[in-house]
């Protein structure tokens, strides 16, 4: 199922796009979306129209909208370009969804495989009257239970880490370290740092103030952390690209220089966030493909386990029957 959020925030760009004021499109795309983000983009479209902004409006649902949700809208409104940064939530939603369908579809036939294995083989003895039915689900679920372990683990971590604070910080150091997801992840948070940067200074935002805003909108405080020198340094007077860490990718701060030493910053960045979108939706895409693979792996692996200790079994048998 896709997020909902994708559409509202298609549906309100296009609105803003077509010319319709803020209130009245915020009122119809309440309407097209269900359950709790109807009542709250309800609460939202009236505290607009009581003149609190947007971005502060959301704010008050964070179990609602993620804290990049509030920055972007922040960035939209003070750039004046809020089509653009509903758009690239859109966006960034959108690529979500595709992500989740990829990891779903695959998924089907490894589930039906693992659980295959784990009643398949015991459904003999217990047909037969040679283990009880209690026997045959608690050994089913004893070979179960790893992957389901794994499966809350991953879950818990997706959904119920908070969105700040020093847990999100370290989870946000670690998948940097993660060889499969690391370059995936940096492009998605370059990405929108550039998307954001763009935004801002094509309102005329000091460079510094953009930074420091575009940095938060990255998605990763590790991330984050590495661009935020760029403001120091452009209130130094020194070119920006200057105070950003070494570890960010060569290439990145190769294409900024150039930017910066051209004029041309706001085309790189615009250029930049479109590389790196499509840079980390085909690595995210390959990775989710190898998902499923991952658990045909595990499968086979609990399977050949699980025929070695039958074998064990027969042995023991036969060699206390003298056969062997």
């Amino acid at each position: 199922m896709a997020n909902p959020r994708t559409n509202l925030y298609n549906n309100l760009s296009a609105m803003l796009n077509a010319g319709l004021p803020i209130i009245r499109s915020l009122d119809i795309a309440a309407d097209r979306v269900k359950w709790r983000l109807r009542e709250a983009m309800k609460v939202v479209a009236r505290d607009v129209k009581q003149g609190i902004s947007m971005a502060e409006a959301m704010a008050k649902f964070p179990r609602i909208f993620a804290p990049l949700d509030v920055l972007a809208i922040h960035v939209g409104e003070t750039s004046g370009n809020m089509p653009d940064s509903l758009k690239t939530l859109a966006d960034w939603y959108a690529i979500g969804d595709r992500l989740r369908r990829i990891i779903l579809s695959g998924m089907i036939m490894p589930l039906l495989v693992l659980h295959v294995a784990a009643f398949g083989p015991g459904f003999f003895y217990w047909f037969f009257n040679v283990i009880s039915l209690i026997q045959y689900l608690l050994a089913a679920f004893t070979f179960l239970s790893p992957f389901y372990i794994l499966a809350a683990v991953i879950l818990g971590i997706i959904y119920l880490t908070p969105k700040t604070g020093p847990l999100r910080r370290f989870l946000d150091r670690v998948l940097l370290c993660i060889p499969l997801v690391r370059k995936a992840i940096s492009d998605l948070a370059l990405s929108r740092f550039c998307s954001a940067f763009y935004l801002l200074s094509k309102a005329s935002i000091l460079p510094s103030d953009s930074i420091l805003k575009a940095a938060q909108a990255c998605g990763n405080n590790t991330m984050a952390s590495r661009l935020k020198g760029g403001a120091q340094s452009a209130l130094e007077g020194s070119l920006i690209v200057e105070g950003f860490s070494p570890r960010l990718p060569l290439d990145f701060r190769e294409a900024w220089s150039i930017g910066e030493e051209s004029g041309q910053i706001s085309n790189v960045a615009k250029r930049q966030a479109h590389l790196r979108l499509e840079s980390a939706e085909f690595l995210l895409t390959q990775i989710s493909r190898w998902i499923p693979r991952l658990i045909y792996f595990l499968v086979f692996i609990a399977i050949l386990i699980q025929l070695i200790q039958a074998l064990r079994i027969l042995t023991g048998i036969y060699s206390g029957a003298g056969l062997l």
